[in-house]
């Protein structure tokens, strides 16, 4: 079962998520840095998750670098269907946000119709709120010295 975003979140969305557009740049690019001063592995596992050869983009932020270009994740250049289960290394224990993105049409944009219904997939850790965009508070998780896990389900629009 895909879960579908309710129209009432929808424009909410457009504003947080937006805010994906170039973070494979700096993720690529920290990918080196972090694997060699990070300490704290934060396990996160993706559930309904539509298999492509188009990138997914995880992100794990501090409450400082939310909604930035800033951060520590991964990207997956292709996914299978069904649960992915990665694991990003952390600098140090404290609160984070996880944000996922799924560029299903890969034109490296968080994809939108003219009705600013979102096209491609997302997910964020904690709860979706139900009438208002993800925020650091609805998404932040506590990671421990010795690491964390959290499992995400995937949000993908109607076909």
């Amino acid at each position: 079962m895909v879960a579908l975003v309710k129209n009432t979140v929808t424009l909410a969305m457009t504003a947080s998520l937006s805010l994906f557009i170039g973070v494979g740049t700096v993720l690529a690019s920290d990918a080196e840095t972090q694997k060699e001063t990070s300490s704290v592995p934060m396990t996160i596992t993706l559930t309904e998750v539509i298999a492509s050869d188009v990138p997914l983009y995880i992100s794990v932020q501090t409450e400082e670098t939310y909604r930035s270009m800033k951060g520590h994740g991964t990207i997956l250049k292709q996914t299978p269907a069904g649960t992915v289960t990665e694991t990003v290394q952390l600098p140090a224990a404290g609160d984070y946000a996880i944000s996922i993105w799924h560029d299903l049409d890969n034109d490296g944009r968080f994809s939108m119709n003219e009705r600013y219904e979102i096209l491609d997939g997302w997910g964020t850790s904690g709860g979706i709120p139900e009438a208002a965009a993800p925020s650091f508070a609805t998404s932040k998780i506590s990671v421990p010295s010795y690491g964390a896990e959290t499992t995400i389900a995937m949000i993908y629009p109607q076909s």
